[in-house]
């Protein structure tokens, strides 16, 4: 077997039948995959669905089933340390995979001695219908197969500034799930998701973009994110800039902040504080003294943030970012909170 795909499961008896299909249609084989379903305690039949799937295929397929709900982070982390191939990657148990997907990823991985090969993604609606015509199609029909590679690109990372170039092109391609990577890499630099928070994908990516030396870039769509409907609710933003304050922390712990302390900083204050602040007061659910805590929070974990050069940049922003700047300068009132929302309502009528 050359690759170990992780797969964390819950309650995924009623979604995870067009990821299974997807498995069985990889160009690659599923023979030379090690299929590694983490069970996070499911409730409803999804350890009977697994079962069913691992009696087709006994010597690729793994259920590994954890003793209580520990979630997502967890299971990840936990089929890392029990896989047995050199290449792991992750797939989330509701999305769909084009069949060359692992050949794609692992055929650029040698061919282009990298740490990790990935590829672009794109996010799909639950009620999709595109979502079945991906799914049932035969074969290579529609996809790449590996008389026909895509053109990839390599990205030589060894010196600091071809890191940081690398970090601000793709600061937005985090997640893990269309990613092959040496496991021996991960195991090397101590890399593992945070555990109990929303954001594991950033903290898991920055770190290992500030230790990488190589990588491969495929441009083709070869994975499609199911993303669920609404915004994030508020207890997620509050994770989320808690990833983000736990992955500075991390960094300085490791002697990587000063080197990328621009970088760290601005996702902090776009990803994690002015996202936090936007949905919280979106949803109606905060109150002063929460938003004072995060505001002091940036000011603990950033270094001269005023003066940020990406920060104060229009070219790395978020929508209302520049809004959310202004409520870092001095303590949160009812008042400052109530202008933050005259700017967005203003921004909002004037697009």
């Amino acid at each position: 077997m050359l690759i170990s795909v992780i797969i964390p499961c819950y309650n995924s008896m009623n979604c995870i039948d067009p990821l299974l299909l997807c498995l069985k249609q990889q160009t690659i084989g599923i023979e030379n995959l090690e299929i590694i379903f983490v069970d996070d305690d499911s409730v409803d039949g999804t350890r009977m669905k697994l079962k069913e799937f691992q009696r087709n295929y006994p010597q690729n397929v793994r259920i590994i089933e954890n003793d209580m709900n520990h979630g997502v982070s967890y299971s990840r982390n936990r089929g890392v340390e029990e896989s047995h191939t050199p290449f792991v990657t992750f797939a989330d148990h509701d999305d769909v995979l084009e069949s060359a997907l692992y050949e794609t990823l692992y055929e650029n991985i040698l061919k282009n001695d990298c740490e990790i090969a990935m590829c672009a993604h794109d996010y799909i609606a639950e009620k999709d219908e595109n979502v079945g015509e991906i799914y049932s199609r035969d074969g290579n029909a529609g996809n790449i197969s590996s008389s026909g590679q895509p053109l990839a690109q390599r990205f030589g990372l060894q010196d600091h500034a071809a890191r940081q170039s690398f970090m601000l092109q793709f600061r937005n391609d985090l997640e893990c799930w269309s990613k092959l990577i040496r496991k021996s890499f991960l195991l090397e630099h101590t890399i593992a998701f945070p555990e109990g928070m929303w954001g594991e994908d950033f903290y898991w990516w920055s770190l290992i973009e500030m230790n990488l030396n190589a990588l491969c870039w495929i441009p083709s769509v070869l994975y499609h994110h199911v993303r669920k409907e609404g915004p994030p609710a508020s207890k997620e933003m509050h994770n989320w800039m808690a990833a983000q304050l736990l992955l500075n922390q991390e960094a300085k712990r490791r002697g990587l902040y000063q080197d990328f302390w621009e970088i760290l900083d601005l996702e902090l204050y776009e990803a994690g504080f002015a996202s936090t602040l936007y949905y919280w007061i979106l949803g109606n659910n905060f109150n002063v003294q929460e938003l004072e805590g995060l505001r002091r929070d940036v000011l603990r974990e950033t270094t001269d943030i005023f003066h940020n050069t990406y920060v104060c940049s229009k070219n790395f922003r978020y929508r209302y970012s520049e809004y959310a700047l202004e409520l870092l300068k001095e303590e949160i009132t009812e008042s400052s909170i109530r202008d933050f929302l005259k700017s967005i309502v203003a921004a909002l009528q004037a697009l």
